[in-house]
């Protein structure tokens, strides 16, 4: 199954999951006109994304996203939450842990 993948302008980190259509332009037609309203301006990501055979994509499940794909004609791909941001950021060199004991010790 091959789709586009687009950039939201307005909403960091988000990405939209379309079909394409015979032409092999992204189908929109299925995507709720409340959704791209919320996302504002989209921009291609990817023009061609081929998910047959894919294990795994950067923050999705390729089986979710076909699944999406052919029930509703469209993913989203949301950011992560906020603590998965926060731990990626203690892993980065020159960071110290915060400390386990609440503060004022035991």
């Amino acid at each position: 199954m091959k789709c586009a993948v687009l950039r939201s302008e307005r909403r960091q980190e988000t990405y939209l999951y379309v079909p394409l259509d015979a032409d092999g332009e992204p189908d929109m037609e299925q995507v709720p006109a409340a959704l791209t309203d919320h996302l504002g301006r989209l921009e291609t990501a990817l023009a061609e994304l081929d998910l047959a055979g894919r294990e795994r994509l950067a923050r999705a499940d390729p089986g979710a996203v076909m699944e999406a794909l052919a029930e509703k004609g469209y993913y989203l791909q949301t950011p992560p939450p906020i603590h998965e941001l926060l731990d990626r950021a203690g892993d980065l060199p020159g960071r110290t842990t915060p400390p386990t004991e609440p503060p004022g010790g035991r």
